[in-house]
């Protein structure tokens, strides 16, 4: 029997996707100047929002692999994993924030990035909390990940009806879309947990 994916497998799919689609565009464009190391090398670490961008990116891909190994046993997921790989997740959420706006994208940044980052940093501090109405207070947290996905989606499809159809203007925002989806259904399958079977204080 095949076992469906878990959070962490789609966090890191999406990632990996990101990550590949990110840096093939400036391998279609290259300048006859430009080797491809260059390109890579510009892309990845050509400036400060580049830089902000690799590490976030990075740090996603390893809080995915904390996901994935809380995971291994879908019937009980280890608290503390989820846990770490929330924290590492919020983290990367704040460099992902520094990078748009450093980039340009003020506005979605700091919606998207304010949701994301306090969804994920909440939900990984919460449970080593005391408090009235913890369950609520997860499930918001939770909530407010899942939500940060819409301006994302809704920019990259704003992108797409601006552009003249050609392969190079929507591939990139086609396949950030289907990225997104798969984050979105990440985030599902954590809300779909409840926070009561991941509760457990970080020692």
């Amino acid at each position: 029997m095949i076992r469906s994916p878990g959070p962490g497998a789609l966090y890191n799919i999406g990632n990996l996707l990101a990550l590949v689609s990110g840096a093939v565009m400036p391998l279609v464009h290259l300048r006859v100047d430009m080797g491809v190391g260059a390109a890579l090398a510009a892309h990845f670490a050509g400036s400060p929002g580049a830089l902000w961008l690799s590490g976030a990116m990075g740090l996603f891909l390893v809080s995915g692999v904390f996901y994935d190994r809380a995971w291994r046993d879908a019937a009980q997921p280890q608290p503390r994993l989820v846990q770490l790989g929330d924290l590492l997740a919020g983290i990367a959420a704040i460099m992902l924030t520094v990078a748009l706006v450093w980039l340009g994208d003020t506005a979605l940044a700091l919606l998207a990035g304010v949701l994301l980052a306090g969804g994920k940093l909440g939900t990984a501090v919460l449970p080593t909390v005391s408090v009235p109405g913890q369950t609520l207070l997860d499930r918001g947290f939770r909530m407010a990940v899942i939500i940060s996905r819409g301006p994302s989606i809704a920019a990259l499809a704003l992108t797409l009806s601006d552009s003249n159809g050609t392969l190079s203007e929507i591939a990139l925002p086609t396949m950030m879309i289907f990225c997104f989806l798969l984050w979105f259904w990440a985030d599902l399958l954590l809300l779909k947990a409840g926070p009561v079977q991941l509760i457990e204080p970080l020692r």
